[in-house]
């Protein structure tokens, strides 16, 4: 699973036109992302992430921005919607898969999960159960 998540990061992280190894800015954010991908079951704090970075938190917001073109929020909500989507091809349960992955309740991770792959967590398990037949 990190692998497939490094992975995706770093397709996420390609649409800069700067090399991720060498871009400066990424690696005054990567204690962020680390921590992000160590701690994204649990409830994220900005206040944690820019002390990861040893910045202020406007300053990260700014940089991350900047960096991986999307906010930090945007950066956390596709992490989580990543492993979710890995837990329900698996087999668990909605209400398994959100609790997991950090969404405070089904409302929440049906609506991320959705903008992320445009469909529902329902839907989507049904289409992948789909393709398996």
């Amino acid at each position: 699973f990190l692998k497939l998540l490094v992975f995706e990061n770093g397709l996420f992280l390609s649409r800069r036109s700067i090399p991720v190894s060498n871009n400066i800015l990424y690696q005054r954010i990567r204690p962020a992302i680390k921590y992000i991908f160590e701690n994204y079951s649990s409830k994220l704090s900005l206040d944690a992430l820019a002390k990861e970075c040893c910045l202020s938190k406007s300053h990260l917001c700014v940089l991350f921005k900047k960096a991986t073109g999307v906010t930090i929020n945007k950066y956390i909500n596709a992490v989580r919607v990543t492993k979710a989507k890995n837990l329900l091809v698996l087999g668990y349960a909605i209400a398994e898969v959100l609790e997991l992955c950090g969404f405070e309740n089904q409302s929440h991770f049906n609506r991320v999960f959705k903008e992320f792959t445009s469909n529902t967590p329902s839907f989507y398990i049904q289409s992948k159960n789909m393709q398996k037949n």
